[in-house]
């Protein structure tokens, strides 16, 4: 008599064949760095950028629209970087956070209208930046400072070389005017150039380096020179490991007289960015060497050219660098006698934020 086998092991049979071979919808699909997800909605459009020019071992800080910033470094150099998703017709902005040490970067496009069938090209360039000379335009003997250059039995001195040299020689065209080979731009509230006579200005550019400066005031509001502010980066990201303070212990709000909810680097970058300060909104602490880039060593009292940047104090302005060897720690420039320094991130002192002028968003 035939045996009759259950109908459910050939149902078996059938799946394990059927399962052999094929990748369930639900399994991780490898995807390379920077490249758009497969699982892209139909409805939302990828937006990408070309990276050039990073640094090695450098990162650039961007952020897209209001999502959480986004460190890009030198490995994606000349490739398509994936940015993220959004729904057609909607705008989009990029904007620089931070740029890698020593360049300055600027982004082609940042800020547009993404459709269905007009996608921007968005190209990320960094380049490293110009240097500014010493400031210094005269010589030295054994026995005499501040004397005429050159000087036989002492040649080759500071003076005798680079952007001052040629300004004394008059072989360098400046945009704008300043001490020695330093070449510096009035800008108004707007961020409209202004001629040197100008008696008022917002912003000072440096016409060498791309730098747009923040200018001081000596008296009340925003911007007064006096105010001091500790030391806090909350994002995460190039703090050192250890974000700063939030404010002085014991609080000390005469610090910035009250203008914000605390007198640190992260609250006044806020506010000076929501003033949209010369026109523009990416305004930041500047990297140590870039607020070096200002010194002007020929100076005495403050070393700066106070025809550009009046109200400077002789004290420490703090950068936006950490302590490489010491978390609790940043670094920070003093203007009175022109040498860098590393405190306490909870100690207060003064600020001069920056900007690169290639990006204004």
């Amino acid at each position: 008599m035939p045996v009759r086998r259950p109908a459910f092991s050939l149902i078996v049979i059938i799946l394990l064949i059927a399962g052999c071979g094929s990748k369930s919808s639900t399994d991780p699909i490898s995807q390379k760095p920077g490249t758009t997800p497969p699982d892209t909605p139909a409805q939302h459009i990828p937006l990408q950028a070309t990276i050039q020019g990073i640094a090695q071992n450098h990162t650039l800080q961007i952020q897209y629209n209001q999502h959480p910033p986004i460190h890009i470094d030198h490995t994606a150099n000349n490739t398509p970087y994936f940015l993220g998703t959004q729904a057609p017709d909607t705008s989009y902005h990029i904007q620089i956070i931070q740029h890698p040490w020593q360049q300055l970067c600027s982004i082609q496009n940042p800020s547009g209208t993404i459709t269905t069938h007009s996608q921007p090209v968005i190209t990320i360039t960094c380049a490293t930046t110009k240097l500014n000379d010493t400031g210094i335009h005269s010589c030295a003997t054994a026995s005499q400072a501040d004397t005429t250059c050159p000087q036989a039995a002492a040649p080759r001195q500071d003076a005798d070389t680079g952007r001052d040299f040629a300004a004394r020689q008059g072989t360098i065209l400046k945009i704008g005017n300043g001490n020695a080979g330093f070449d510096f731009t009035k800008i108004s509230a707007d961020g409209t150039p202004l001629p040197p006579s100008s008696p008022t200005w917002s912003c000072v550019l440096d016409n060498h380096t791309g730098l747009m400066w923040e200018s001081k005031s000596p008296g009340p509001g925003l911007h007064n020179a006096q105010h001091t502010y500790t030391w806090y980066n909350p994002s995460g990201y190039d703090d050192g490991g250890n974000p700063g303070a939030v404010q002085t212990s014991p609080p000390k709000p005469e610090n910035c007289t009250n203008h914000l909810p605390a007198c640190n680097t992260h609250e006044y970058i806020i506010a000076v960015n929501i003033s949209t300060l010369c026109g523009s909104r990416d305004w930041r602490l500047p990297t140590r060497e870039e607020l070096r880039s200002i010194i002007d060593y020929s100076q005495h009292k403050v070393a700066i050219d106070t025809d550009y940047f009046p109200a400077t104090m002789a004290g420490w302005y703090w950068s936006a660098s950490p302590n490489a060897d010491y978390h609790y720690f940043a670094w920070g420039i003093n203007f009175g006698n022109a040498n860098d320094f590393t405190n306490f991130k909870h100690i207060a002192h003064h600020v001069r934020l920056v900007r690169s002028h290639k990006e204004k968003p």
